[in-house]
């Protein structure tokens, strides 16, 4: 394949330009070209958070219910834990409790965008208990918050409660099966 130039200008451009990126090559620059021309695609990435006191009640409540039925008790995942604690502060921040955030989206969503594998998953949210104890009670006489708590394709679970600056707290559970 042949390359025909229009102009001696055209030439010159193509010289150069050949001649710096053989010198960026030949020098081993390469990571300051990919810099300078590709898009920055940065990965979402967890720190793994280990239950607070508050949320160890809250796990140990809800596997005392799961045992009652004779269902597998969840274990706490540090990373669900970290992704339950930034959908908390986003929804405190926010003053919007809901399944579908304006940064983070929905709980499967969130999920995908922090790499979190899982066949099946669901969120509980509970806003305004003053205990875990509260909330634990509110949340089981909910059916579908209940349904979610005993659901035996679960095995993980994410816990964080946070201040909800009212003298309660909001607590989101993010449960999944693997």
């Amino acid at each position: 394949m042949s390359l025909k130039l229009k102009t001696k200008r055209t030439s010159s451009f193509f010289i150069s330009y050949f001649t710096v990126l053989t010198l960026v090559l030949v020098l081993g620059l390469t990571s300051v070209v990919s810099a300078a021309t590709l898009p920055n695609y940065t990965t979402n990435t967890l720190e793994p958070q280990e239950l607070t006191s508050l949320e160890q009640t809250s796990l140990t409540l809800i596997n005392r219910d799961r045992a009652r039925y004779g269902i597998a008790p969840l274990k706490s995942d540090p990373y669900l834990n970290a992704l339950a604690q930034k959908r908390a502060e986003e929804m405190i921040a926010k003053k919007r409790i809901s399944h579908v955030l304006p940064t983070l989206g929905s709980p499967w969503t969130s999920l995908k965008q922090y790499n979190i594998s899982y066949r099946t998953a669901s969120e509980n949210l509970q806003y305004g208990a003053r205990t875990p104890y509260e909330a634990h009670l509110y949340l089981m006489q909910s059916f579908s918050h209940r349904t979610s708590i005993l659901r035996r394709d679960f095995n993980n679970v994410g816990l964080a409660i946070v201040p909800n600056g009212y003298g309660g707290y909001l607590q989101v559970q993010l449960f999944v099966g693997r």
